[in-house]
């Protein structure tokens, strides 16, 4: 998050969900985004490839952050799709399929709209 430790897990208890084991947030990084770095010491502390890691993201510069580190990115919201190499676009959290398999999580997302011309 671009947001503080501090207030970021006060957003997160506010809201009823617990604290993750890993947040990396703005006193963190050196260079927030749209700069990779948020994304790249994410991956490094879970140790996965940013290729390996799947990011939902609000803002365009959440977007660009996460696609220059090379994790594979799902736009939450917004009135138009802000990347042509994003693997999907949500409106809403509801539009996701999450299936328990016994190979770990599949999620399903709706096929990507493509993006704006001009």
């Amino acid at each position: 998050t671009s947001a503080s430790r501090r207030v970021a897990e006060h957003r997160l208890l506010h809201a009823g969900l617990p604290l993750p084991r890993l947040l990396v947030c703005a006193g963190d990084v050196v260079r927030g985004k749209p700069d990779p770095e948020p994304y790249l010491l994410a991956a490094s502390r879970l140790g996965l490839a940013p290729a390996d890691c799947l990011v939902f993201e609000d803002a365009p510069a959440g977007i660009a952050s996460a696609l220059q580190a090379g994790c594979q990115v799902v736009q939450m919201g917004g009135t138009r799709r802000y990347d042509d190499r994003l693997k999907g676009w949500l409106r809403d959290w509801r539009e996701i399929e999450i299936e328990v398999a016994s190979d770990g999580l599949h999620l399903h997302l709706p096929a990507p709209l493509p993006a704006e011309a001009g």
